[in-house]
């Protein structure tokens, strides 16, 4: 039986590891397109299933919070997990499937942002909510992991963590959204250097 101090070990030395590995161009694509829309008041939606659920809520809620900055838009940001009377009557009446598409449907317009999280990249609701979003000439942004599964061909950025562990992959996002945050913080140059010392 491996000791829990191997286990430790081994998990942050994969997750190092798979950090080095992530391919940052898409990560600066993420960003770039962010910043387009705020400066622009478009929608940005995230969402997934999960870890991947309470990654969402976790990025939003940073976003709105903590990026606040002078001269600058608000971040028009919303999870789609947050609203459950609405994700259950889409489930009970129109299948699960349909719980992100039917939202996007009733709020996002043209230009406006997806942020989809599957760990696999086959998540048959999330799926469907990209057909949708593409459908309707969102920017869509993809955060995955393994193979990237369908996901990986129909957004316009994947981001894609090279790892097959659930829990590495949803790692990785959330601590994206964490940069994403410093990155948007009115004093970002004041965290950025308090990180580097």
């Amino acid at each position: 039986m491996a000791s829990d101090q191997m286990i430790v070990e081994n998990y942050l030395s994969r997750l190092s590891e798979t950090l080095k590995q992530l391919p940052r161009e898409p990560v600066q694509k993420t960003i770039d397109i962010l910043r387009e829309a705020r400066k622009n008041k478009k929608m940005i939606f995230l969402f997934g299933n999960g870890g991947s659920a309470s990654n969402a809520s976790h990025i939003v809620n940073d976003l709105i919070k903590n990026c606040r900055t002078q001269g600058q838009p608000d971040f028009r940001i919303l999870s789609l997990n947050e609203n459950t009377a609405t994700m259950t009557a889409y489930a009970n009446d129109h299948g699960y499937e349909t719980i992100f598409e039917g939202q996007l449907r009733s709020y996002a317009s043209l230009g406006d942002v997806v942020i989809a999280m599957s760990t696999s990249g086959n998540s048959p609701n999330v799926i469907r909510a990209l057909q949708a979003a593409k459908e309707m000439g969102l920017t869509t942004i993809g955060f995955t992991g393994t193979m990237g599964g369908k996901m990986k061909d129909m957004v316009d950025v994947c981001v894609h963590a090279p790892s097959n562990w659930t829990g590495i992959i949803e790692d990785v996002a959330i601590i994206l959204g964490h940069i994403f945050t410093v990155i948007f913080m009115e004093n970002n140059d004041a965290v950025a250097e308090k990180m580097m010392s």
